[in-house]
């Protein structure tokens, strides 16, 4: 089979993502005639490969870009690494409607360390947290399938557990009071234990907020 035919078959099932062992397999011509003819396609900007050994279809509106959006391949390719993951941050606050800041990566929460990627114009950041199995999450939807997203309640949360991630505690309270309106009520209900908002400076004769079982330790000052 030539390569043309392979991606024309996977592109009529519905599928823009492929591995090089599965396109070995159903070309029969061998690793190093398969290679070189991913090389050429990705040289003419047909395929792109956003992680090594896996490839995502690029159909000709999305030339410029020099690949898939992020959030219509990264499902298919953590399901390739095997691994748990889901979209997070700001990425997740996006997709909950606080677009106050646009992210400048796809940020996406995995169980282990990686290094970011970049895929064209797509740049992909991930954040390791141990038990990214356990965490709920939602699904969207998307022209390819569907991405994990992480519930608001736990966007909110990593958010602020996170905002190196995040642009900062400035920005993360600007998405944030985009975000939880019913964070104040979960917190209050669960009975929190009371936490420096800034874990790395001292907290020591800063009263506490009530509402929020925090102590204010750090100067926050939304954007709005």
């Amino acid at each position: 089979m030539m390569i043309s035919h392979y991606i024309n078959d996977l592109l009529a099932q519905g599928k823009y993502c492929f591995s090089g062992v599965e396109a070995v397999q159903a070309l029969g011509s061998g690793v190093i005639a398969t290679r070189a003819a991913l090389r050429r396609l990705r040289h003419k900007g047909e395929i792109a490969m956003p992680f090594r050994g896996y490839y995502v279809i690029v159909p000709p509106e999305l030339r410029n870009l020099g690949c898939l959006p992020a959030n219509q391949f990264i499902p298919s390719m953590m399901a390739h690494l095997e691994e748990p993951y889901y979209a997070g941050l700001l990425t997740a606050a996006e997709h909950h409607g606080a677009a106050h800041h646009r992210p400048q990566a796809f940020q996406v929460v995995v169980q282990r360390s990686r290094p970011g990627i970049m895929c064209g114009g797509v740049r992909v950041d991930f954040i390791s947290r141990k038990n990214v199995a356990a965490i709920p999450t939602q699904d969207f939807k998307t022209p390819r399938g569907y991405l994990k997203v992480s519930t608001p309640e736990v966007t909110a949360f990593d958010l602020a557990g996170y905002p190196h991630h995040a642009g900062g505690l400035d920005n993360a309270a600007t998405v944030l009071s985009e975000l939880a309106e019913g964070l104040a009520e979960y917190v209050s209900r669960k009975d929190a234990v009371p936490i420096p908002l800034s874990p790395t400076q001292p907290h020591k004769g800063v009263r506490q907020d009530m509402r929020w079982r925090l102590f204010p330790n750090e100067k926050v000052e939304p954007e709005l």
